[in-house]
């Protein structure tokens, strides 16, 4: 679970409720199982991790429970690495984003001298992908010259993602690029049905098995305003 207005996918969702007749401050009990599978170990590990900090953030917060009518669209954001290093050195990349934990992050990313800009793009996208923060919200994809940033869920277009590449110390000699490029833009998904928990108390349990994160998820909260 994640503290932004995002969707969880569930494979199972049941519900109690505390009184048969509705009435101002019904109360609720919904309990789902969800599983995600992340790109790297650090990703799994460091959404684990995050897990208290989320329960914290998502307390006496309202809870969108629905059936979904339109998915939505993923967010991609895409630059492209240029020039051949000069000097063996770093390259520094900083990604900033909205829904990131902590923003801007700033990866120092080592290269050899005569790395083209293919060989070094490639360990640009390993490094991203070993960053907990980025690759848990984010999955890390491109090939050749192109690095990419595909938001794990679908919400609405976050004008403020960016990748930014720059000479790092020692500076290898590579063609900053400040901007990145918004290749597909985010779109939220809409319901076709839906009802509000208010004051959610989230209760969660997770396990993980290498990549995946499995989840037991219970919220407690009323269904009247």
């Amino acid at each position: 679970m994640s503290p932004q207005p995002t969707v969880q996918t569930v494979s199972y969702v049941g519900a109690v409720e505390a009184r048969q007749i509705p009435r101002a401050g019904m109360t609720t009990t919904v309990s789902f199982e969800s599983s995600t599978e992340f790109q790297s170990l650090q990703a799994a590990e460091y959404f684990v991790q995050q897990l208290p900090g989320y329960l914290n953030n998502l307390s006496a917060r309202s809870l969108l429970l629905g059936s979904i009518n339109s998915l939505g669209t993923q967010q991609v954001e895409t630059t492209t690495a240029d020039g051949t290093t000069t000097l063996a050195g770093n390259v520094t990349i900083v990604v900033t984003s909205a829904i990131l934990d902590s923003s801007p992050r700033t990866i120092q990313v080592p290269v050899l001298l005569g790395d083209t800009a293919a060989v070094w793009a490639g360990k640009v996208r390993t490094a991203l992908i070993q960053n907990g923060d980025i690759s848990s919200h984010y999955n890390v994809g491109g090939s050749g010259t192109s690095i990419s940033l595909t938001a794990r869920k679908a919400e609405a277009n976050d004008s403020t993602l960016n990748i930014a590449i720059s000479n790092g110390s020692p500076n290898p000699g590579i063609t900053p690029d400040a901007t990145s490029d918004n290749t597909t833009a985010g779109v939220a998904p809409t319901y076709y049905s839906s009802q509000t928990i208010y004051e959610a108390f989230p209760s969660i349990s997770a396990t993980q098995i290498g990549v995946t994160v499995n989840l037991s998820v219970g919220v407690t909260g009323r269904i009247t305003a």
